[in-house]
């Protein structure tokens, strides 16, 4: 399954509770990121920007 259509390894796709948006790390920047986009694959934001590797994207369960 391809996840993105950018360069670089764009991996470990975490799904929010309700299926929406997606977290996953990638190295497009040349360091590892955590990232998120919708399902289809819009609008994705880099969540991270640290020199050490950003990776296994996990969702909390909400606090009531």
């Amino acid at each position: 399954m391809q996840l993105t259509d950018t360069e670089g390894y764009n991996r470990e796709p975490s799904w929010s509770p309700d299926g929406s948006p997606i977290a996953f790390w990638s190295d497009r920047s040349g360091d590892h990121e955590i990232f998120l986009m919708n399902a289809d694959g819009s609008s994705q934001l880099n969540l991270t920007n640290s020199p050490g590797r950003d990776e296994n994207p996990t969702w909390l369960p909400e606090i009531d």
